[in-house]
Formats: structure tokens, C-alpha cells, sequence
């Protein structure tokens, strides 16, 4: 089965853990990326048409719009589900935490709105920048 990698963002440390067995409790998932789209959705540098988003190996992120406002907090992936949390900066009215459906476009992911909250990204397409 596959391992899923941890980042720990108190102590940006990381850990390799065995896939739970079917019907297995995940337990807390925070910084967690799921060896199914560990490749598709790594720590980095990202951009869209609208946005630029950087993924910290320490489980944080910057969500930056055209305009200079940020949004700072955590983060994490999980199957298809990227979850952004904790956050402060330019909010807005959108609603965190933040949980939106990826999927792999090219060389980045495509984040889908499932919930209302994921609604400010839906359709965004991410590439690695650098």
C-alpha cells in the first residue's frame, strides 16, 4: 500500500506512515498529503491567472491575489481534498477553513468548489512556478 508523508508544521519535521488498512481510522490529518496526490500537490510555488499561492513544507501557506492582499494559514491535502485553516490577513468575506477538491492539470492541479467555501477558487488552475 502506499505511504503517506506528514508535515508537521510545529516542527517542520516530516514522517512516512503506513496507509491505513480499508475500513482504518486516518486520525488527525493536519499537514498530511496523501500519496495520491503528494505528487500532484507538493510544497512550492504556484500560480493561476488571478492568484499566487506557496505551499510550505512546514504545513503553512500565502494565498496572494492580484492586488497584493494575502491570506496566510495552514494547510493540508488529503485524497482529493486540499484544506486551507487557521488563517489572518485579507480574509474578505470568504469563509475558512477552506475545503476545495483537487485534481491534476499539466504540470499543476485544478481546485474545484464542492462546499461554498472552496467558491473564490473553483475553477483555478494552479502551475508550479520556478
Amino acid at each position: 500500500e502506499p505511504d503517506v508523508t506528514v508535515i508537521t508544521p510545529d516542527s517542520g519535521g516530516t514522517q512516512t506512515a503506513e496507509t491505513p488498512q480499508a475500513g482504518g481510522q486516518t486520525g488527525d490529518t493536519t499537514g498530511a498529503i496523501s500519496a495520491t496526490t503528494g505528487e500532484m500537490v507538493e510544497p512550492g510555488s504556484y500560480a493561476s491567472d488571478e492568484l499566487s499561492l506557496e505551499l510550505g513544507e512546514d504545513g503553512t501557506f500565502t494565498l496572494t491575489g492580484a492586488g497584493g492582499d494575502a491570506v496566510e494559514g495552514d494547510w493540508r491535502v488529503f485524497d482529493d481534498t486540499m484544506t486551507l485553516s487557521n488563517t489572518s490577513g485579507a480574509t474578505g468575506t470568504v469563509q475558512f477553513p477552506m475545503t476545495c477538491t483537487v485534481a491534476e492539470e499539466g504540470e499543476g492541479f485544478r481546485i474545484t468548489a464542492d462546499t461554498g467555501s472552496c467558491e473564490m477558487l473553483d475553477g483555478q488552475v494552479f502551475q508550479p512556478q520556478g
